[in-house]
């Protein structure tokens, strides 16, 4: 379906460009969740029941009465009143793209003294205060921290605590309600993209006339509101699974919604692939976040590489150490699959083919491999250059002057392995061979030919991946963490070299 064509797109519903285009982006995909949510609870109250339960991680009977409010931001003067009603369970809904730590208002005394001081200062000064807090959240992350006086007292916190506190003082509107007169409240708090989940604007949120309407102390001692901060992954996860009980217009609009998730890049799903028709838009809009999932699941493997800091304006994005720039990690998306590649640059290229650990890395993968899943690895010295190229010239039509390739798939023995590095350990010498890369791509292969009792093939098994963008990530990161120790070994003797060349 074209974007336009899906109910909860808008011609001008945002964009990751800039701070006011991502909060319409997040206006508009709190208001899909909630109208999702209003539709299924009309039709099925119990479905609704237990996709809050799931959401929360509460499948108690807490969310049972069938008299439940809707609403968007400030929501209605009723609405807000009853969310605010002593007795009422308090609950905001923290909803981003990654996984965060759940606040603990540990700078509740921090916060509630700020914003006395900026409510006891005239409207000019509180003016002032705002557009400094304004001026430097648009620096960015290039300025290391931020100074700014307030009734004589000088706050400092980095350009990111700058947004955050921006939002603290200047006002308080939660992105949605979901609230059940006299049970339960539901504050929603959305963020997209890489927007955080924010300790102050959560405090606001408990506290401001707006909001929960408590007392600084209550929120920091007895737990009057509970935080519950979870992924769009999750929220998407849960409508999947409900979507099975839904039908009629319930079911149609969560359909919409999940498509719409897509759009806007808050989930994977690369099924677009295996019914052949690249959609290269939806690649784009959700490759930030395939990026930053894989961030996330080298983190958690330990592997301590980080995502280049560039504009993803093509679909790949390079994992590097340090500041190294002549060996790197490169994930890429194209018409063809989804890949990763280690690649070696320069005199690193050599250095990294020429490892003692080199061959026995590639044997592992082949022997750690079946016979048809060994045709995604590849390993390809190469090197291209811009046609008739002018001095300073970056970009422009390329010729590919040299390639050597080959797949562990072509690998009967070890003796066959053998012989085709002991010819790339020639050819890596020569002067024109500029580029090493070590591939593992996950390529598309017509899926309607898959037959039965082919489980174990090349075309079944990509196509299982690619249906499970989660356990594809899962894979790159088998591929990283299977070649990282001999990434490392060729960095640790570059420095050896420059440390002794330094000291020569």
């Amino acid at each position: 379906m074209a974007d336009q064509m899906n109910l909860f797109k808008a011609y001008s519903g945002g964009n990751r460009e800039d701070l006011e285009h991502m909060d319409r982006l997040e206006n508009n995909v709190t208001r899909a969740f909630v109208i999702t949510l209003q539709y299924i609870h009309a039709d099925e109250p119990d479905v609704f029941r237990r996709i809050l339960g799931e959401i929360t991680g509460d499948r108690g009977k807490r969310f049972e009465p069938k008299q439940v409010w809707f609403d968007l931001q400030s929501g209605t003067q009723e609405l807000v009143a009853a969310a605010q009603k002593d007795g009422v369970e308090k609950i905001i809904l923290a909803i981003s793209s990654r996984k965060e730590e759940t606040p603990r208002f540990s700078c509740v005394t921090q916060f509630d003294r700020l914003l006395k001081d900026y409510e006891d200062v005239p409207d000019n000064d509180q003016k002032k205060f705002l557009k400094s807090l304004a001026k430097w959240q648009k620096k960015g992350e290039s300025e290391k921290e931020v100074r700014i006086s307030l009734r004589g007292t000088e706050y400092s916190f980095s350009p990111h605590e700058a947004e955050n506190v921006y939002r603290l003082v200047h006002d308080n509107i939660p992105d949605g309600w979901i609230v059940a007169p006299g049970r339960y409240a539901i504050l929603i708090e959305s963020k997209i993209g890489s927007g955080r989940i924010c300790e102050e604007q959560l405090f606001r949120h408990a506290t401001g006339n707006k909001g929960f309407k408590l007392s600084a102390q209550d929120v920091k001692n007895d737990g009057s509101v509970q935080i519950v901060c979870v992924t769009w992954g999750k929220v998407c996860d849960a409508l999947v699974g409900a979507s099975k009980e839904l039908k009629g217009m319930s079911l149609k609009i969560t359909e919409q919604f999940l498509e719409y998730m897509e759009m806007s890049g808050e989930k994977l799903n690369f099924e677009f692939f295996l019914r052949g028709a690249y959609d290269e838009n939806g690649m784009r809009n959700q490759f930030p976040l395939l990026v930053d999932k894989m961030q996330q699941k080298l983190k958690e493997r330990d592997i301590p590489l980080e995502a280049e800091n560039r504009p993803l304006t093509g679909v790949w994005q390079r994992f590097k150490y340090g500041a190294e720039g002549d060996m790197f990690y490169t994930l890429r998306a194209s018409e063809g699959g989804v890949e990763i590649s280690l690649t070696a640059h320069n005199s690193l290229k050599k250095k990294l083919y020429l490892n003692k650990a080199w061959a026995g890395i590639l044997w592992d993968m082949c022997s750690g491999s079946g016979k048809w899943l060994r045709h995604r690895y590849q390993v390809m010295l190469h090197d291209y250059r811009l046609v008739d190229r002018q001095k300073g010239q970056m970009k422009g039509e390329s010729q590919e002057l040299f390639n050597y390739r080959f797949t562990l798939g072509t690998v009967g023995t070890k003796g066959d392995l053998d012989s085709l590095v002991e010819i790339g350990k020639q050819l890596v010498k020569l002067k024109d061979v500029k580029q090493l890369d070590m591939t593992f791509k996950v390529g598309v292969i017509d899926g309607s030919k898959i037959k039965h009792g082919e489980e174990g093939t090349l075309r079944a098994e990509n196509a299982k991946l690619l249906s499970d963008p989660e356990t594809l990530l899962e894979s790159f990161c088998d591929f990283v963490e299977n070649t990282f120790p001999v990434y490392m070994d060729v960095l640790k003797h570059k420095s050896q070299r420059k440390g002794a060349t330094k000291e020569g």
